[in-house]
């Protein structure tokens, strides 16, 4: 099955965005970790998710270029 991201929204804290995927998990992207550092979670559960849930370093490329394609608009 395919991941898509369905939709990037900012948070409260500067920088941080949540990527909503199509598997239904959202993807916290933390920039002042590491361009790649991923946090999966569910809603509601405060629980860390096992990131190779993902796939690859390439799948997560592709996901945040994918979500930046998304964040820039049409």
């Amino acid at each position: 099955m395919k991941i898509t991201v369905t939709s990037t929204k900012p948070t409260n804290t500067p920088g941080v965005i949540v990527h909503q995927l199509s598997n239904g998990m959202f993807v916290r992207e933390d920039p002042r970790k590491g361009s790649y550092h991923f946090k999966l979670y569910t809603p509601g559960q405060a629980k860390e998710h096992d990131p190779k849930l993902l796939g690859s370093a390439s799948t997560k490329r592709k996901i945040l270029k994918m979500a930046e394609r998304l964040s820039s608009g049409p």
